[in-house]
């Protein structure tokens, strides 16, 4: 997830292989199940349903027994693909050899080791606080809310796929040890440094528009620091593996955007 991130070289042949497209496959298989397994539990279920407009709790699947919200529907969608993406690319570059959790691990400084440590936990802990909080929707926000909170996290799946997909095999999760690398500056790194980080805040921040509560806010509060933190970390990293010429970069392209 570096800023401005770095194309690794590795000793093990690659296999030749259309990795977008092996990236993107699960993805569309994702997106093209879930409303249809939705569908036929209702279906199965013997449910019958119709849609309505309610400026309180917005747009609703009424079902005889109970109610899909579709804004919470929506957003446990944008959480599956994103969550899909990310582990799908790590299985990928586990096979090819590759380890793309490198979090807390290495002969790094204390500090760092602290920094990601904690980003491990509390990424591990939001999707958590994030199913409770749209499973319970204690500040039943209007609708028009909800659905702009899942908008900016769908743009913020957006720029962590594309962050990802260009970094190639050198994605990683964590600051990387080896320092023989050529830093990436095509594609969406034009705009952004830190375009995978720039998504994880996105996807947060738009979820916490959409449910708000103060363990949400609080826990979204501490991610943001962490990232932030990291993302200096791994410029410091960056600066002292490619010098000027990252610097260079630093000044035309911002860090988040």
């Amino acid at each position: 997830m570096a800023g401005g991130g770095s194309d690794g070289k590795y000793s093990k042949p690659k296999p030749k292989t259309r990795r977008g497209f092996l990236l993107l496959k699960p993805i569309g298989i994702y997106l093209a199940v879930m409303p249809f397994s939705m569908a036929g539990v209702l279906f199965h279920a013997g449910l019958r349903f119709h849609f309505d407009v309610d400026s309180a709790t917005g747009l609703r699947a009424e079902c005889g027994i109970f109610a899909v919200d579709m804004e919470r529907y929506a957003t446990i969608l944008v959480m599956v693909v994103f969550y899909a993406a990310y582990f799908t690319k790590a299985l990928l570059q586990k096979k090819q050899g590759v380890n793309t959790m490198i979090l807390g691990k290495g002969d790094k400084p204390v500090r760092q080791i602290r920094i990601e440590r904690s980003l491990q936990i509390t990424t591990f802990m939001i999707p958590i606080v994030e199913l409770a909080s749209i499973w319970w929707d204690v500040m039943a926000m209007p609708s028009i809310v909800k659905w702009i909170g899942i908008a900016i996290s769908a743009i913020g799946v957006t720029c962590f796929i594309a962050g990802m997909t260009t970094m190639r095999d050198s994605w990683r999760a964590g600051i990387p040890e080896q320092k023989e690398t050529k830093l990436v500056t095509r594609g969406i790194y034009r705009i952004s440094r830190n375009p995978a980080f720039l998504g994880f805040d996105l996807i947060y921040l738009g979820i916490l528009i959409a449910y708000p509560n103060a363990w949400h806010a609080a826990i979204v509060a501490l991610a943001f620091y962490l990232f932030h933190q990291q993302i200096k970390s791994e410029e410091m990293f960056l600066e002292e593996a490619f010098g000027q010429e990252y610097l260079d970069y630093k000044k035309s392209v911002r860090r988040y955007i």
